[in-house]
């Protein structure tokens, strides 16, 4: 079971980033995902292996993974094990569902992966449904080693599952969501660190973590021009996409059959799943209203639970005063404000060319199931309600 959070005053900030599943290093980026199962897994990673091979080849691959036995989920697998193990069902439910695009998709999942894909989700905290923190955040290894170790770098990073395609677009959308994330990491650690030394922070020491916030979100929104070195916005969006909805797009939902004969009607994997955002909101105080807040208070629920108690712990601390007043009168702060509406300008110009371009539909929704670029625009302006005038 995922760890309760407290307050981490009488903690050192390395243990209670531990306890809540965070690296000092990688962030939320799962630094050592496992790659392989026990012996009697075998048969999950031969279909996720070889998918895009069936798909090719026009094999029933629907059949091939309803034939799969029924596996129970040890209770004493570790917790990368666990992550590994909702990382090959999100492949092979994607699989299931819409690897044969000339037929309908089912309405019900068989038991052999509706019984393991909640159990698994429910020991993690987090949803039976294709998820950015399975697809991307456990998902990578390095393919050489050539390059830097120390460092996440997508151009030497292979995925362990969750390949629909035989292209390197593919993995590469994947691979450089991971740098994106690991690129993060400063930003994140340094949000903590403040939080952590609360209102005995010295104005010294809130304008370095800041310093590190604003070139780690200057960083990763260089890397959005990046997508299309790999990957064209065609492939992604009727090649890729796809396998990235959840239950949403299936109008009378899926039945978990064994689990619940209630549809599930779960979106699938969202941007705005991913916990570095969030964070950076929670940290800088910039809130969402309406629609657009309750959608990402909802995403939240995808995250596993110890990531989901750390926004929450940021949130609370950097908004609490007096904390938050040292933390808006920092003549650094309109700096990170401004760092964070790059960022998501960049991020709506990649969802323009990859989405928009792509769809004849002029409120085309993303994945998560929301109008895409006037949410973003929404989301963006948030800021200038806590930018210093």
């Amino acid at each position: 079971m995922p760890p309760q959070s407290s307050l981490p005053s009488s903690s050192s900030l390395d243990h209670f980033l531990a306890l809540h599943r965070i690296s000092p290093r990688f962030a939320f980026l799962l630094e050592n995902p496992e790659e392989r199962l026990p012996v009697n897994f075998d048969c999950w990673h031969e279909i996720c292996d070889s998918i895009p091979d069936l798909i090719e080849s026009g094999a029933n691959t629907r059949q091939l993974i309803a034939n799969l036995p029924e596996i129970e989920i040890p209770s004493s697998f570790s917790y990368e094990q666990l992550r590994l193990c909702h990382l090959l069902l999100c492949t092979l439910v994607s699989a299931y569902l819409w690897a044969e695009k000339s037929t309908k998709p089912p309405s019900t999942l068989p038991r052999c992966l509706s019984i393991p894909f909640h159990s698994v989700s429910n020991s993690l905290g987090m949803k039976p449904v294709v998820s950015h923190h399975s697809t991307c955040l456990a998902n990578w290894r390095r393919i050489s080693g050539d390059l830097d170790r120390s460092k996440v770098i997508a151009d030497d990073l292979d995925l362990i599952a969750f390949r629909f395609l035989k292209t390197s677009g593919n993995v590469w959308f994947f691979t450089l969501n991971a740098q994106l994330e690991f690129d993060f990491a400063p930003a994140i650690v340094a949000a903590a660190s403040i939080c952590h030394r609360g209102s005995s922070s010295t104005p010294s020491e809130i304008g370095d973590s800041l310093d590190r916030i604003i070139t780690s979100i200057n960083s990763c929104a260089a890397l959005f021009v990046r997508f299309r070195e790999r990957l064209t916005p065609a492939e992604f969006y009727h090649g890729l996409r796809p396998f990235l909805w959840g239950y949403a797009n299936i109008e009378e939902g899926v039945i978990f059959e064994g689990v619940d004969s209630v549809p599930s009607r779960l979106p699938g994997a969202s941007a705005a799943q991913s916990c570095t955002i969030q964070t950076m909101d929670a940290f800088l105080g910039v809130k969402h209203n309406g629609a657009e807040e309750e959608f990402l208070r909802g995403q939240r629920d995808f995250m596993p639970a110890p990531h989901r108690e750390f926004i929450e712990w940021i949130e609370k601390t950097a908004q609490s005063s007096p904390l938050r007043t040292l933390i808006h009168s920092h003549p650094q702060f309109p700096d990170a404000l401004r760092a964070l509406d790059n960022f998501r300008s960049q991020h709506i110009r990649a969802v323009s060319l990859f989405i928009s371009t792509q769809s004849s539909n002029s409120s085309e929704s993303g994945t998560g199931g929301t109008p895409l670029i006037k949410f973003l625009k929404t989301v963006r302006a948030d800021s200038n309600d806590v930018m210093p005038h």
